[in-house]
């Protein structure tokens, strides 16, 4: 039936009606795409706490993981292991704590933070940082107590420094540091720096400083190893991806990646 100027308006006015309610039911903008079932929105970031002398290992299975898991960001917020436990217990929103002791890792697993158990994936020594070729001639640990020395090391309650106090127990040498520096990354960028003489850091941070220091092995250092945990944390924002991360740092391809830049096996 032909339909006059009256009753084309009235079927126009009808057909907006109709395209509204279905616009409406879609919801009012622009969803975030999901991902598979089960997993995180595409674009989603994975933040991962974890000890500074992690940072270069870490920084790898990050670009690892961000390849595996297309359109994910790993962000990382490194530092002093109690720093890092302290502000997870505070409130810092993260997905992911790695920390340097296992007593670091109580502080937040006491606090009730911790998803499951923290599991240990990797071992690490002390190792004293000199300039490159040794022109104060230390050669072990009791050396770092000479007079004219100039040897920072890291504060107490972080990990490297905890580790410290261990070998001045039992060794009998109490070492008069110029400074104690909150992670052993800032200790040893003041070998470095020529700010200090000596520094006690780990194997893994002298074998990272690309030839600005150079390590000096002690017998001691195995009196004060220093076991990592790694741990899910709860309510982590995702903690699907939290837990790959995880899995990626247990598994073949992160412990090589740890093994060769001298970690030990747990």
């Amino acid at each position: 039936m032909r339909k006059g100027p009256i009753g084309v308006a009235r079927w126009l006015l009808a057909a907006a009606l109709v395209s509204g309610l279905v616009a409406g039911c879609g919801g009012g903008g622009a969803s975030q795409p999901a991902g598979p079932s089960g997993s995180a929105p595409a674009g989603a970031t994975l933040t991962v706490s974890a000890a500074a002398s992690l940072t270069d290992v870490f920084n790898k299975l990050g670009k690892t993981f961000e390849a595996q898991n297309p359109g994910t960001t790993v962000r990382f917020n490194y530092g002093g292991s109690s720093d890092l436990a302290q502000q997870i217990v505070n409130g810092a929103p993260a997905d992911v704590f790695a920390a340097a002791n296992t007593s670091t890792m109580n502080t937040v697993v006491k606090a009730g933070l911790v998803n499951g158990q923290p599991a240990t994936f990797v071992t690490n020594v002390l190792q004293i940082a000199v300039s490159p070729g040794n022109p104060k001639a230390v050669h072990n640990f009791a050396d770092l107590a000479k007079p004219d020395l100039k040897v920072v090391v890291c504060a107490p309650q972080v990990p490297c420094g905890s580790a410290t106090q261990q070998v001045e127990k039992a060794t009998g040498v109490n070492l008069k540091p110029v400074s104690q520096e909150p992670d052993v990354r800032s200790a040893l960028s003041k070998v470095a720096t020529g700010d200090a003489d000596a520094a006690l850091v780990y194997v893994t941070d002298v074998k990272s400083s690309g030839g600005k220091v150079e390590g000096v092995d002690f017998p001691d250092a195995s009196k004060a190893l220093n076991q990592y945990p790694i741990a899910l944390l709860k309510n982590a924002p995702h903690a699907d991806l939290a837990d790959k991360f995880v899995a990626l740092v247990r598994g073949p391809d992160g412990q090589l990646v740890l093994k060769n830049a001298g970690f030990g096996t747990p």
